[in-house]
């Protein structure tokens, strides 16, 4: 008897973990703002979504299928939300919302490509010590992954932004540090 889960599930929890977090702000913004008028219609497709799918995948394929989908039903609502905020509400321009989606269709695919070259490159580390193996495909999956963040998104705004935020803090820390000890 094999007590390893199959890597859908890691696949599902990562989804999940993923889509809780690109939510939360756009859930947060929606409270905020009290636009309860139009999220309880995303919130009951999403319950329904989540009931009908997790009741025909639990049949199907057991608790593969609720994982599933949960997945699923959350991007029910993510968009859903993210329609309301930038489609209705905002400024009423879906260009917003086909940007929305537009980038985080981009976040995705990166995390894919990221999660299958890291499966792909840590087949070839091979050492007898398991925890060798593990921190050594850690460290090589944080390499694709930032290696891929920025092959991806240097040309952007949003990363020459970041870049900048970086590069203050390095001089306030560093070299402010550096000033007051010799000054």
């Amino acid at each position: 008897m094999s007590y390893i889960m199959p890597l859908a599930v890691t696949v599902f929890l990562a989804a999940d973990y993923y889509i809780g977090c690109v939510y939360g702000p756009l859930g947060e913004y929606i409270f905020g703002m009290g636009l309860f008028k139009w999220g309880k219609y995303a919130t009951l497709s999403c319950a329904v979504t989540n009931i009908v799918f997790s009741l025909i995948g639990v049949w199907k394929k057991g608790y593969l299928g609720v994982l599933a989908a949960t997945v699923l039903s959350e991007f029910v609502i993510w968009f859903a939300d993210g329609y309301i905020i930038f489609g209705k509400y905002y400024c009423n321009n879906m260009s917003y919302v086909m940007d929305y989606i537009k980038t985080h269709t981009l976040y995705i695919i990166q995390v894919i490509l990221s999660i299958v070259l890291s499966l792909w490159l840590t087949c070839f580390i091979n050492f007898k010590n398991i925890w060798i193996q593990f921190v050594l495909g850690v460290v090589l999956s944080e390499i694709v992954f930032t290696g891929l963040l920025l092959v991806i998104h240097y040309h952007t705004d949003e990363f020459h932004y970041a870049k900048k935020l970086i590069i203050d803090l390095y001089k306030k820390i560093f070299i402010h540090r550096k000033i007051s000890k010799h000054g």
